[in-house]
């Protein structure tokens, strides 16, 4: 699964759950494993856009996770790259 970005940055590798780990930004919440095999493919690659980035426009969404007052915290759709996770 791959959230899409516009642009490539240097990515931190994590291992979690059996799987690689590839994101543009710190993951507070997983120890960063010391320079995992980079000849191991990524499963999972986390690139984080700006909130000035335009997001892919998907043609519908399939999941909406809202607040207890309805407001939607995450939205997700498939795209033509990846996944998108948007955080409204």
């Amino acid at each position: 699964m791959t959230v899409v970005a516009h642009r490539q940055e240097p990515a931190m590798r994590y291992r979690a759950y059996g799987h690689i780990l590839s994101c543009t930004a710190p993951l507070d919440e997983l120890e960063q494993t010391p320079s995992p095999d980079t000849a191991e493919d990524t499963d999972l690659r986390i690139l984080f856009s700006s909130s000035d980035e335009p997001i892919p426009s998907p043609s519908s969404w399939y999941l909406t996770v809202s607040l207890a007052d309805g407001t939607p915290w995450l939205r997700c759709a498939k795209v033509s790259s990846g996944y998108l996770l948007h955080f409204p």
